[in-house]
């Protein structure tokens, strides 16, 4: 039994580092759909069919932890990618830039359509 256990897993570990060698992306990715799935709720079948790294439209709203709201989306292109050639990791992309300004442009447009001030960047503490 014990001898069966180490051949199997010896299998899966070789398994494991073939998808490593040819497919070198699911290591970057898979963070990536544990973020989706998790934080912006995104459906298993989103997430499948983002990892194909073509970009997809979607509407309806999309959740920002950061500012624990939801902001309406409107034919939205939806990506994992790289916002620019240079970076090696994946993140995720609306309307071709990284989630996080995507919100932070949108709650910006949400305080300047309310009257209220934008927020200003501290910069560098001194």
């Amino acid at each position: 039994m014990e001898q069966a256990h180490r051949e199997e897993r010896s299998r899966l570990v070789e398994y494991i580092e073939k998808v490593k060698r040819y497919f070198p992306q699911v290591e970057k990715l898979l963070p990536l759909v544990d973020f989706c799935r998790k934080t912006m709720h995104f459906s298993e079948e989103l997430c499948r069919k983002l990892c194909g790294l073509r970009p997809l439209k979607v509407s309806g709203t999309l959740y920002s932890d950061e500012f624990n709201c939801k902001f309406p989306a409107e034919n939205t292109s939806v990506a994992f990618g790289h916002e620019k050639e240079s970076d090696e990791h994946f993140t995720l992309l609306l309307d071709g830039v990284d989630f996080i300004r995507w919100f932070r442009q949108r709650i910006d447009q949400l305080r300047e359509d309310m009257g209220l001030p934008r927020k200003q960047s501290r910069g560098i503490r001194r």
